[in-house]
């Protein structure tokens, strides 16, 4: 382009501000129109079955991929080769297709849920629901403050600018469109913003396609004591790890992503939503893909050193595209920042909608529409300022991966119905602490050294196991193994418990849940005669209905299943003295 190092740091922020800017105002405009009409708070949360099945398709797809797919795969596949790569790719996108399917199993027992906790809320009672909402919580902050830090990260090492003004401008955009417009007007954008992405993907590929001519070695180099640690092969315990950790990871950390369970409550049927997912995560793996096999050509030709920054190992595979300083020196650099920025920007958002929906479905149910709004503020600040610290953001998502290993498959054995009477909220919180601690355990034990001081040793193991182990499968393993197993012998004891001590269900404050206790007649009587409100958006269809609320079999209404949270304080403090023949345990 023939410009100076501070000519391009122009043109990058005046391209990146207009492409945002232009996203925020057709977002505003778009909800004015659409708060002409009356928004419930739910529907600000939910959107529920108002999209089709290509703007949930770009839904799923914005809220999967992030700035992160442009620092993440390209790091990482260097270490684990082709292998790693396509496990990345695959693991990124099978889990949309599992929380399709999964979703639409929790519409069919809660058809007016708000949100993953208000199942939870259903499945296991009010205390196990705000642990669980913790997890949610912290899941999706670390997945925000990952995209604010790889865009700050970004603009500050590729650009040559500070880090914190392209985090403001995202942060303070995105929360005044989020705000404003709910999850509707996210997912509206997300069909905008996904589009955008794929063609500058497509230009991006067609660039490496004809000027990547750098010589690769034959057959793909794989040497143990290669100084960088490459292994292009795969064929190393990095790259085999891969085939477990990478789908373990990603699957357990998108099980706590609210993002993604709402864009299954906004679809107007189950067929819709199956679709859209196949269809998402088929363009979520060849974009992941893609950006990590750049990163793999990078390395394969030697383009990486010691010296070149691991959040730029992309940008080696583009001919011309940095300089010597490691900065933008040509079109092709500002396009990818362009890219970046798109799908950061639509990430951003999705989790914004993500958090609030969490907080608000839980420790704001009942409270008028500016508390939620207030909320995604509130959220947001805190973690921008994080953002501005620069942590790596492999660290960032190992340390969210590795806490959801160990409670993802206690909720989502939660849907199984034949542990219904054996496997409760007490259950879920023992299984998931005790294995937090088990594979504590496990992890100071695996980085002992023998001669140092035990404080020493239990510190090095706790970051070893929860930040530093390197996406080790062994420590996936451990927690998800540990975790299932937990799972099975809890609801074998509280069997043999049932069976032969006690013979009843027992009853625990905070832990009663109308999937375990439907014969409480308090909860009966709220949950089977409270009004139902009508979803505008829904049209006829069985599967539509199921969607906006309205047709579990029996006929009576519903809704009120998902209010339980709302309502658990009150009811467990007198289930005990309204229930004949039945005491607390």
């Amino acid at each position: 382009m023939g410009l100076s190092q501070h000519g391009f740091l122009i043109v990058c922020y005046t391209l990146s501000v207009f492409v945002l800017t232009a996203f925020f105002v057709y977002a505003l405009v778009y909800s004015y129109i659409v708060r002409r009409k009356n928004v419930s708070v739910e529907n600000f949360i939910t959107a529920r079955g108002q999209l089709s099945t290509a703007r949930i398709a770009f839904g799923f797809y914005a809220a999967a991929v992030g700035a992160w797919v442009v620092v993440g795969p390209p790091s990482y596949s260097p270490y684990a080769g082709v292998i790693g790569c396509v496990m990345y790719a695959v693991a990124t996108g099978l889990p949309i297709i599992v929380i399709a399917f999964a979703g639409s199993l929790i519409q069919n027992k809660v058809p007016h849920v708000l949100s993953l906790t208000d199942y939870v809320g259903w499945r296991f009672g009010y205390i196990a629901q705000s642990y669980i909402v913790c997890f949610v919580c912290f899941n999706m902050s670390i997945s925000m403050l990952a995209e604010y830090t790889t865009i700050g990260s970004l603009f500050g090492s590729y650009v040559g600018s500070e880090t914190y003004p392209i985090i403001i401008v995202v942060g303070v955009l995105t929360m005044i469109y989020t705000a404003y417009g709910g999850l509707l007007v996210s997912l509206i954008t997300d069909q905008v913003q996904g589009g955008l992405s794929i063609i500058l993907v497509l230009v991006v590929a067609i660039y490496v396609a004809v000027t990547f001519r750098y010589p690769l070695p034959t057959p793909m180099p794989c040497d143990p004591a290669d100084a960088m640690g490459f292994c292009i092969s795969g064929t190393n315990a990095t790259g085999w790890g891969s085939i477990f950790s990478m789908p373990a990871s990603l699957m357990v950390s998108t099980v706590f992503s609210e993002a993604m369970w709402q864009r299954v409550w906004a679809s107007h049927s189950k067929r819709s939503l199956r679709k859209a997912a196949f269809i998402a995560c088929a363009g979520v793996i060849l974009v992941v893909f893609f950006t990590g096999f750049l990163g793999l050509l990078a390395a394969w030709s030697g383009r990486i050193t010691a010296d070149t920054n691991p959040n730029l190992y992309l940008f080696e595979a583009l001919r011309g595209a940095m300089n010597e300083a490691g900065l933008v020196s040509n079109a092709m650099g500002v396009v990818v920042l362009l890219l970046t920025i798109t799908m950061n920007e639509s990430a951003v958002d999705s989790m914004q909608n993500g958090l609030t929906a969490a907080i608000s479905s839980h420790f704001l149910r009942g409270l008028p529409l500016y508390w939620t709004r207030l909320a995604v503020l509130v959220i947001n600040i805190p973690i921008m300022v994080v953002a501005t610290k620069g942590y790596t953001v492999l660290q960032l998502f190992l340390l969210t991966n590795m806490l959801c290993a160990t409670t993802a498959g206690p909720v989502l054995l939660g849907l199984v119905e034949r542990l219904h009477p054996v496997y409760g909220g007490a259950s879920l919180l023992f299984t998931s602490i005790f294995t937090i601690f088990l594979t504590s355990v496990y992890g100071i034990n695996f980085a002992w050294v023998d001669g140092a001081s035990r404080s020493h040793n239990i510190a090095e193991g706790m970051h070893y196991t929860w930040i530093g182990n390197n996406y080790d499968y062994r420590f996936f393993l451990v927690a998800i193994g540990v975790s299932i197993g937990l799972v099975g012998v809890t609801s074998a004891f509280n069997y043999l418990f049932q069976t032969y001590l006690i013979k009843k269900k027992p009853e625990v404050l905070g832990f009663t849940a109308p999937a375990t206790h439907p014969h409480i007649p308090r909860y009966h009587d709220r949950l089977m005669h409270a009004p139902v409100q009508a979803s505008s958006g829904s049209e006829g269809g069985v599967d539509d209905k199921i969607a906006a609320g309205d047709g579990l079999k029996g006929g009576a209404p519903h809704d009120a299943l998902t209010r339980l949270s709302a309502q658990l304080p009150e009811a467990l403090l007198h289930t005990a003295d309204e229930t004949p023949g039945h005491r607390p345990a």
